[in-house]
């Protein structure tokens, strides 16, 4: 018996992978999905030609940008309007109107996603389906369903989350600087004045009298509390972000947070009901030495080597200012374990015995999370983590094959002596399995991250990721070589070609 079960898993290894009836109709919405761009594209090109025979250039190339193809190799989406979409009026007779054109051709384009969204979360894919739901979105901005799936509602003549529209409601209004206020507090706050309790200063006796943190500014947005002792602008800024980094993981990751049959519902009845929600908590220090002081007890001198933290007993993300970094990166990474974590009472070790590679390795991809101008991105491959990733793979060498890689749990990885590489591994590995091939793995990585997390409750084992993908180890392994390999390559970097 000890001989047959040395020998299982190397014949399982030996033999070819399948195809999975989900990566089948991956393959299938992807085509028809590609096949409808193709015909949008046509359309939008025509109307960029007739733009051009009117002497409107530069309306033409706004055309042709809609019709661009996206890129595999990044999550991106792009801001959707707040406003409604005004009536375009109706043209005077035989008179050209390229509003009325674009904007038929964009809203039958959405429908066709709709449709291929819906295929999509009943064939199991639902990060996919909400990828198309996005789309469908940007195309159609006032698409009731995509809105309403996206977390919208209308509130008068905009697209607002439930919780805006409480708090419009209760006359209070958002200000980039300042967070929300009360409508009759905006022009005292624009005069230089601060609310403090339940008095009125000046804002420079305001920022004195939070220096330290038992007196620290709040901002509350609908998915956080954050609590700074540093600045209220920076504050704000960082909260937005975070918010808009909730938002997008829901939908990235929508798999994790429901099971197949919600899913289902949930496209089949979308609601975007107000609840109250109580917020994740984040504390962000002026000063390095303010976090060391703070944790320092608790977490000892380990602490000096870290730049944020997720307590899993207070349920708090730990993070402060670094004049040198941006702040942001940090705290998407501790903000994916708390949000991961959040469901769990107490917080139990995740990954304890195995798997423990992707706990970190998921939140390292997250780091590469990206707000600009309203555009959000993940997973750009020009990343420092992914850059590391392909560095260690095509120049050092370094790879620790999956069998070996999956199978170290949390005190293994964490006390391995080459943990820095084994970061930068978890890291290229998620990135491949996020993205190969358009995502074909995608939602077999989230299940099996989900699986994880629910083992700590259930103590029920995770499937194997050769189960999930129907692809053994070897030819996974196989995979990334050849996909990180590419990547350089396509980046032009001097370390593509991995020396002898």
């Amino acid at each position: 018996m000890l001989v047959l079960f040395a020998v299982m898993p190397q014949s399982l290894t030996a033999q070819p992978s399948k195809v999975t009836k989900a990566e089948r109709a991956l393959a299938n919405l992807q085509a028809q999905h590609r096949e409808a761009h193709k015909l949008f594209a046509d359309d939008l090109e025509r109307v960029a030609q007739t733009c051009e025979t009117h002497e409107l250039k530069e309306i033409a190339a706004r055309v042709r940008r809609l019709a661009a193809p996206v890129d595999p190799d990044v999550l991106r989406f792009e801001p959707l309007p707040r406003q409604m979409q005004p009536q375009i009026p109706a043209p005077a007779a035989g008179e050209f109107s390229w509003q009325v054109e674009l904007r038929t051709f964009r809203k039958a384009y959405s429908i066709e996603l709709d449709k291929l969204a819906s295929q999509a979360v009943k064939a199991g894919l639902p990060s996919y389906a909400f990828q198309l739901i996005r789309e469908v979105a940007f195309h159609d901005s006032d698409h009731v369903r995509a809105r309403r799936l996206l977390g919208y509602e209308r509130y008068k003549d905009e697209w607002v989350s439930p919780f805006e529209a409480k708090k419009l409601r209760n006359k209070e209004v958002w200000t980039a600087q300042w967070g929300w206020l009360p409508e009759s507090h905006v022009a005292r706050y624009e005069n230089g004045e601060r609310r403090n309790g339940v008095r009125w200063v000046t804002a420079e006796r305001d920022a004195q009298l939070r220096s330290g943190f038992s007196n620290p500014w709040e901002i509350r947005t609908e998915h956080y509390l954050l609590k700074t002792n540093f600045s209220l602008e920076h504050g704000v800024a960082l909260a937005s972000s975070l918010e808009e980094f909730h938002r997008f993981f829901e939908q990235i990751f929508a798999g994790f947070f429901n099971d197949s049959k919600r899913l289902q519902l949930l496209f089949e009845k979308p609601a975007t009901a107000a609840r109250d929600l109580k917020p994740f908590h984040i504390h962000f220090f002026r000063s390095r030495d303010e976090y060391i002081a703070k944790l320092h007890k608790k977490y000892g001198q380990q602490i000096t080597i870290t730049n944020g933290l997720y307590d899993t007993d207070d349920l708090v993300v730990y993070s402060f200012h670094n004049p040198m970094e941006p702040a942001e990166p940090t705290l998407y990474h501790e903000a994916t374990h708390q949000l991961l974590a959040a469901h769990l009472k107490p917080s139990p070790v995740i990954a304890r015995d195995e798997n423990f590679w992707l706990i970190e390795g998921i939140a390292c991809y997250i780091e590469s999370f990206r707000v600009a101008d309203g555009e959000v991105s993940l997973g750009d491959p020009r990343s420092l983590r992914f850059e590391a990733a392909r560095f260690r793979k095509l120049k050092d060498g370094y790879y620790l094959p999956l069998a070996e890689f999956t199978a170290m749990g949390k005190e293994a990885f964490q006390r391995h002596p080459q943990i820095t590489n084994n970061y930068s591994q978890a890291s290229g590995l998620v990135h491949f399995f996020m993205h190969y091939e358009g995502g074909r793995y995608r939602d077999d990585l989230i299940e099996h991250l989900r699986q994880i997390y629910k083992q700590a409750e259930t103590g029920k084992r995770p499937m194997a990721l050769e189960v999930l993908t129907s692809s053994n180890f070897a030819e996974l392994d196989q995979q990334y070589g050849e996909y990180v390999l590419k990547l350089s390559q396509s980046l032009k970097e001097e370390f593509s070609i991995q020396d002898e």
